[in-house]
């Protein structure tokens, strides 16, 4: 089941789809397929099975639709749709939608009683399917693409992103779409590396309203054979967010990146977010303990408990400022102090509870 908070409250939650659900025509399956796509309108957006759970994944996928005043729509059909380029659609997953509405989402295509392709898709808000790469086309720096996948559309809906495959090799790398304009190559297997090194596989990219893109990638020389991430700016510059054996603010060293789709992203003003391994590994909650899994940000904004206000502390390694919480009136002394974090109590901090409940880190 899919759920949507009526922000910026929070008070009260709709349901977007819940499986058996009808829509118009159409009996949900049992679950959603990957990433559910949603934008500061609350228009949300998403592929649900409506069909037998079948590989390759996303198969008998539905691509929808669902606006904030409850409007549901079907956008992609299993066994229905046309695929632009050839083909129909056959199923979908990993969705994302701009303010726009435009939608971008991994689509299955089939020919005939041909393979089953993957490719990236750009479903606009007027009912119109674009497709952007898949099996067959040619790539930006040459070769042909056999998949595209994980695509991220920017909130103004200008710019996105996605990682994919060449014919004859496995390894990924990572492309961007920028203002409507023609592909370009942001990382590919063999490109040089902020840093030293070479890239062997760039994945799951991220990418804003400025075209900034963030992704993850696979490096040789590194002391660990992890994931480092990569900013690649619009500008056409690209530097190392972190790498193997960077020092970070609480005195470990970065292991590489937590590998599961979602563990890093990107805000419009330029600021990530990602979840690291470090050594030693340390614990700051008892869940991962075995992992020493922990959460990083450059920065974060957001309201201020009642009788507070922000302060940005100082900068850190390749991650710019963080945040802090000050206390006003009778508390003005302590506008110097950073907060510390609060073992074992996630969302809470010297000063009282994160306004959002969120697990902030200090």
């Amino acid at each position: 089941m899919s759920f949507r908070s009526t922000a910026p409250l929070r008070r009260r939650l709709q349901v977007a789809a819940a499986s058996a659900a009808a829509l118009p025509g159409i009996q949900l399956g049992d679950f959603d397929l990957d990433r559910v796509g949603l934008n500061d309108f609350g228009d949300t957006a998403f592929c649900w099975l409506v069909g037998p759970f079948e590989f390759p994944f996303g198969l008998n996928g539905g691509l929808f639709r669902a606006k904030a005043n409850g409007l549901q729509q079907a956008v992609v059909l299993p066994g229905v749709t046309p695929a632009p380029g050839g083909g129909v659609f056959v199923g979908c997953y990993f969705v994302a939608i701009s303010n726009t509405g435009d939608v971008v989402f991994t689509g299955l295509v089939q020919r005939g009683a041909g393979p089953v392709e993957q490719g990236v898709f750009l479903a606009r808000a007027d009912g119109t399917i674009l497709r952007i790469a898949g099996a067959g086309d040619p790539a930006p720096g040459g070769g042909v693409f056999s998949g595209a996948y994980l695509p991220r559309i920017s909130l103004n809906g200008r710019n996105l992103t996605f990682d994919a495959t060449l014919e004859g090799s496995a390894d990924f790398g990572v492309y961007v779409r920028r203002g409507g304009g023609a592909l370009t190559a942001v990382a590919r297997p063999g490109d040089p590396a902020p840093g030293g090194g070479t890239i062997v596989s760039a994945i799951q990219p991220t990418v804003n309203s400025r075209g900034d893109v963030l992704y993850g990638a696979e490096v040789t020389g590194q002391s660990i054979p992890s994931l480092s991430l990569f900013l690649a700016g619009s500008n056409g510059t690209t530097r190392a967010i972190v790498r193997p054996d960077d020092l970070l603010p609480d005195g470990s060293s970065f292991a590489g990146l937590v590998d599961s789709r979602g563990s890093w992203s990107l805000n419009d003003g330029g600021e990530a977010a990602f979840a690291a391994f470090v050594q030693p590994a340390l614990n700051p909650f008892p869940l991962f303990e075995a992992t020493g899994l922990r959460v990083v940000w450059q920065s974060l904004a957001v309201r201020p408990p009642r009788g507070q206000r922000p302060c940005r502390n100082r900068h850190l390694p390749h991650l710019g400022t963080g945040l802090r919480w000050n206390r006003l009136g009778a508390h003005r002394r302590a506008r110097g102090r950073r907060l510390r974090r609060v073992r074992g109590r996630p969302g809470r901090h010297q000063d009282g509870p994160h306004p959002s409940g969120a697990k902030v880190l200090a």
